[in-house]
């Protein structure tokens, strides 16, 4: 028996250089990526709320100037953050304090429980995650009928 085929589909853009759930965060349970295999399909969303205080300058964090806070994607670019490099460089240089942050989670639309309860702090894992659990489950299906 060959290994079922695997799809990814996404609702809304996504960019490769994009990974964090800081660039997915809207509503706290927004849908990000539909993978299928066969007839089984998980959702991963970009769940939680993201709130984090922001500084232009380290310096400006050091001279107690006040930040700016952040909550949803659509404001990250005006603080020249366009993807997870420059995200991962304001933390480092430490501009960024982190009060909420969001993650991806995967969600079972055909399932009466829903939530699978796996967490990720990255799309590619997150898809990769979905991508194995459908994978399994329409095997499982083919192997076992009516399952």
């Amino acid at each position: 028996m060959n290994k079922p085929e695997v799809s990814v589909s996404y609702p809304s853009e996504v960019a490769l250089d994009q990974t964090d759930p800081a660039f997915y965060s809207w509503s706290g349970h927004d849908l990000v990526a539909i993978v299928k295999a066969g007839t089984q399909t998980i959702h991963v969303h970009c769940d939680g709320e993201m709130r984090f205080s922001i500084w232009s300058s380290k310096d400006a964090r050091e001279r107690n100037e006040d930040p700016e806070t952040v909550r949803y994607c659509d404001q990250l670019e005006k603080f020249g953050i366009k993807n997870d490099s420059d995200l991962f460089a304001a933390e480092e240089e430490g501009r960024i304090d982190w009060g909420n942050n969001s993650w991806f989670d995967l969600y079972d639309p055909d399932s009466n429980d829903g939530w699978l309860d796996r967490v990720h702090g990255d799309l590619v894992s997150a898809i990769d995650d979905a991508k194995t659990i459908v994978g399994h489950r329409e095997l499982l299906r083919l192997w076992i009928p009516n399952k």
